[in-house]
């Protein structure tokens, strides 16, 4: 995938590209990546990056005469997207991110201040993306938790893509994960579950699931009922209600 990215703090995803999971990415050609600092654009010359709002009120406005220039300096892939971060925009989650990790080349826009233009966002995004009802001090932030979590659901970015199944919500299902131990024991924290040094790998797989299971019943209840027909199988549903019935002895 190509990665175009227009900011004002490059050195954001400077820090989040420094690691070695994206540095094998760019190595093995899965991964192309372009940082464009929006302040260094006009730098030298009489241009603003930003204006007061038409109609007055508090904030700035990103010009669109600069993100304009920088944009038609590439040729835009077939299959690509400019995506810009905005609190009006789909809510980021995995099944979303997984989508757009399909694309050939994403163009990735700061929303910061105000945001963008209305009428460049109007005709030149193709996508606003929100990581949820959160004021940040930078958009950029945002625009990094979007950019980092659709690239590690390309191919070839994560070394072993077993990682993505075994996270919370890298399912194709909205579940949190089960719980994870160390093999440190701890007298003073507690013992690790001996079912987790049974070696039974049947056992070991049933008891991981039925607790990511629970832990999504217990922390994403709405979210588990709003879609329990498509998130859950018959046997999950007899396995909720079992444990509805152990709930419910235990408060009787």
């Amino acid at each position: 995938m190509i990665v175009n990215i227009l900011t004002f703090s490059k050195e954001i995803f400077n820090i989040l590209f420094d690691n070695q999971i994206y540095r094998r990415a760019q190595k093995n050609n899965s991964l192309s990546i372009n940082i464009f600092d929006l302040k260094e654009s006009v730098k030298g010359r009489k241009k603003r990056l930003d204006d007061r709002p038409v109609g007055g009120g508090p904030g700035m406005v990103l010009l669109p005469s600069n993100l304009l220039e920088l944009l038609e300096r590439r040729e835009r892939k077939e299959l690509s997207l400019v995506i810009s971060s905005s609190p009006t925009g789909l809510l980021l989650n995995s099944s979303l991110a997984k989508a757009l990790s399909l694309f050939e080349e994403i163009t990735f826009i700061s929303g910061r201040f105000l945001g963008n233009d209305y009428r460049f966002t109007n005709r030149i995004v193709d996508l606003e993306v929100s990581i949820g009802n959160v004021v940040l001090s930078n958009g950029d932030l945002s625009l990094a938790v979007i950019v980092d979590s659709i690239l590690r659901q390309v191919n070839g970015i994560l070394n072993n893509s077993s990682s993505l199944e075994e996270e919370s919500f890298g399912r194709g299902k909205t579940f949190l994960s089960h719980p994870y131990f160390s093999k440190e024991e701890s007298l003073e924290l507690g013992e690790i579950p001996s079912i987790l040094k049974s070696g039974n790998h049947r056992i070991l797989e049933d008891w991981k699931r039925k607790q990511s299971l629970f832990r999504t019943l217990i922390f994403r209840f709405d979210e588990l009922k709003r879609n329990r027909s498509i998130l859950l199988s018959k046997e999950e549903m007899k396995e909720i209600r079992e444990f509805r019935d152990v709930l419910n002895s235990f408060l009787e």
